[in-house]
């Protein structure tokens, strides 16, 4: 692996878009707007934290109907996705499937 250039990457976890299509309906368009504090709350709870670095980095907004979440500590990508070494935590992804949306 090359030496990191000491650039941030961001890493944001899209959740199935037929699902937010029925949450949306559900909640009368603000399904993914009311679940995201519910997300974040839910990433940071099961979050790896050997540090508190990456747990303290997620973070959330919501924009009209659309919300994200995502973490721009430069290893989130490694946790989330798991690398030959590391194992996948999959944060931002389990906590959208805790959060039912």
């Amino acid at each position: 692996m090359a030496a990191s250039s000491g650039a941030s990457t961001r890493v944001t976890y899209v959740p199935n878009l037929p699902m937010i299509e029925a949450a949306a309906q559900m909640y009368g368009g603000m399904g993914v707007a009311i679940a995201t504090p519910q997300i974040e709350e839910a990433a940071r709870a099961i979050a790896p934290v050997r540090t508190g670095a990456f747990q303290d980095s997620i973070q959330s907004e919501v924009i009209g109907t659309h919300g994200r979440v995502w973490s721009d500590i430069r290893y989130a990508a490694y946790l989330e996705f798991g690398t030959s070494d590391t194992p996948t935590f999959a944060t931002l992804r389990r906590a959208t499937d805790a959060v039912h949306i």
